[in-house]
């Protein structure tokens, strides 16, 4: 790579600073280490964090046992780039997160000053040729004081082969409900392309015949994303959504059963629920079980200027205001319905669903903060996808 054996992240002045490794560059000391085979160089950084200095920087020709994110392992032969940097102190709390995406900038930068173009997968992957060409993953820990380590894995001279795995990008459907039609009609081209893909639909009936989500799976359906919204009949036909919670639920399983994930999203404290209404939700998430791969639960805003608040009395709500003082976002309008603030109760319900339910916090567990909808076409859950 450009700039010698690894780029490094400036974070003393706390905004990702970055630069080229050499030493005393403007006045920054790094401390290099080259192995020739280790099992990874984040764990030897963690097994030497004793005696190594800040800005360390190890690199190993190859590594037997390389680590990814979320657990997952990093095919490292020799003719890649594998390197750890350590930063003790490590970066304050509100910087700490940004520091793999810089790190990815970085890479891009320097591959495209190569000739290369690259760009930057959300949140930790760099892609260049249709593949994935560099990973990041950062460590944190606070003993004896606090660090972190950032971890770079570059394909330089090699593309390791992946069992199971294509290089290929997967289609992302962003439209907020892909009509079934026009899916059914893009599989023989996904299928014989060999793209991934995944995106919005509804948990409707046609899902439940015999040949479409075999279709689906066969032609790279890595997950769908539902709308489920309430497990109660009563909710769904007041706002019109046109499924039915046993319906959904028997689709949501005959796709687990061919190795879709499903990503399903709840929506609570619509107008009108009620405490009954919210445990028929959570009934729902815990029968569906592990049928379910991941789950947004939200609670309801209500947009200025929609058709809803236009019929706030149709629906039994009274707008508020905001109190001048505050620094709320001003895209949503503050409501309250005849039986109080639904918002509130909808709040502490999720609060003691998570500690009473070991399916919802499992799912809350297993879903990573980062994960929403309008990120979808940037990441790669483990294992599927």
């Amino acid at each position: 790579m450009p700039g010698g054996m690894v780029c490094a992240i400036d974070l003393i002045t706390g905004f990702g600073y970055i630069c080229g490794m050499a030493e005393n560059q403007a006045g920054t000391v790094w401390h290099p280490t080259l192995l020739d085979q280790v099992d990874s160089t984040q764990d030897w950084v963690r097994r030497n964090l004793s005696h190594l200095p800040d800005r360390s920087v190890v690199t190993a020709c190859s590594q037997s046992v390389g680590k990814g994110r979320l657990g997952r392992g990093w095919v490292s032969p020799p003719g890649g780039l594998y390197s750890s940097i350590l930063f003790r102190p490590a970066p304050v709390p509100e910087f700490a997160p940004r520091v793999s995406l810089a790190m990815a900038a970085v890479l891009v930068r320097s591959l495209q000053s190569s000739g290369v173009p690259s760009l930057v997968k959300w949140p930790n992957d760099v892609l260049a040729g249709g593949g994935k060409i560099a990973g990041i993953i950062a460590e944190a820990g606070g003993h004896p004081e606090p660090w972190l380590i950032l971890g770079v894995g570059v394909n330089l001279s090699c593309a390791p082969v992946v069992p199971g795995r294509s290089i290929l990008p997967a289609v992302h459907f962003i439209d907020s409900t892909v009509p079934l039609p026009l899916l059914e009609n893009a599989l023989p081209l996904l299928e014989e392309r060999g793209h991934r893909f995944f995106g919005f639909t509804r948990a409707t009936k046609e899902f439940l015949k015999p040949s479409l989500l075999n279709r689906m799976a066969r032609s790279g359906c890595s997950m769908l994303q539902w709308g489920i919204e309430s497990g109660s009949p009563a909710i769904l036909e007041r706002f019109g959504k046109g499924i039915d919670p046993e319906t959904a639920q028997m689709v949501l399983k005959e796709s687990a059963a061919r190795g879709i994930r499903n990503y399903a999203y709840f929506l609570f404290s619509l107008p009108g629920e009620t405490g009954r209404d919210r445990e028929m939700t959570l009934d729902f998430i815990e029968e569906a079980g592990t049928a379910i791969s991941f789950m947004n639960a939200s609670v309801f805003n209500l947009p200025v200027d929609s058709e809803l608040t236009e019929r706030q009395g149709e629906f039994g709500m009274k707008l508020g205001t905001y109190d001048p003082g505050t620094d709320a976002i001003r895209l949503y309008s503050p409501f309250t319905c005849e039986n109080g603030d639904p918002r509130t109760e909808a709040k502490k319900f999720l609060w003691e669903a998570g500690r009473r339910s070991p399916v919802f916090s499992g799912l809350i567990s297993a879903t990573p903060k980062w994960f929403r909808a309008t990120h979808m076409a940037f990441m790669e859950p483990a294992a599927r996808l």
